[in-house]
């Protein structure tokens, strides 16, 4: 059911957008990962986004704030097309500890740790020396250092825990493409907004399906 809102209340973290996207599962994607971390700043400033679309009043900057949350929220996170488009810390849980373990999204920064559940119901986290990321091939993979095991988790679910980096550092440096999709959302949702807030879909964009396809990375969530 479409919900309904009058232009007083605040706009919703997601308006309603039809997302003609289809759905992809990375190859050995077994395991449940989450945002443990969320990025701080902003992919696109507010001022930017009035700029492109050539408002000059600051009578609708909380209702473009909000447009751009929730087109960062299309995009961004496990819960977006599993892309980090600025700093964030994923947490990817697992069932079991393979030889290599493909890490969901993009861009992959670092290791922050990996933590394995014994058996005797304890956790232990693995040196980082112990462990290598590589980074070469897409997805990425983490694998043990050469010469090392990695210990052995206990017969339960989520007995192993991932937690790394992906995202750009500053917004300076974050992908210009996902950028722009940001800015195409949150204007079409600016364009439309008296639509959005009688509960009406809007399609979303050309060119920001076109970006968001491209950069899929599988189903995430």
């Amino acid at each position: 059911m479409l919900r309904r809102l009058t232009p007083r209340q605040p706009i919703p973290s997601r308006p309603i957008l039809r997302r003609p996207l289809l759905t992809r599962r990375a190859p050995n994607d077994l395991g449940r990962r989450f945002c443990s971390e969320q990025a701080s700043g902003a992919a696109l400033a507010v001022a930017d986004l009035k700029a492109r679309l050539r408002v000059d009043h600051a009578d609708e900057d909380l209702e473009i704030e909000g447009f751009l949350r929730a087109a960062v929220a299309m995009i961004d996170g496990p819960e977006g097309i599993g892309v980090a488009i600025l700093r964030q810390t994923w947490r990817l849980t697992l069932d079991i500890l393979p030889a290599q373990v493909i890490l969901p999204g993009a861009p992959i920064a670092g290791l922050v740790a990996l933590r394995v559940l014994g058996a005797g119901g304890t956790w232990q986290e693995v040196p980082p020396e112990d462990c290598r990321l590589v980074a070469g091939i897409d997805p990425v993979r983490l694998v043990p250092a050469p010469g090392v095991s990695w210990p052995r988790p206990a017969a339960q679910p989520g007995a192993v825990q991932i937690d790394y980096t992906l995202g750009a550092a500053t917004p300076a440096e974050a992908d210009p493409a996902l950028v722009t999709a940001v800015a195409l959302i949150a204007g079409q949702y600016y364009n439309h907004r008296a639509a959005i807030m009688e509960g009406q879909a809007v399609e979303l964009p050309l060119g920001a399906r076109h970006i968001m396809e491209g950069r899929r990375r599988g189903l995430v969530g």
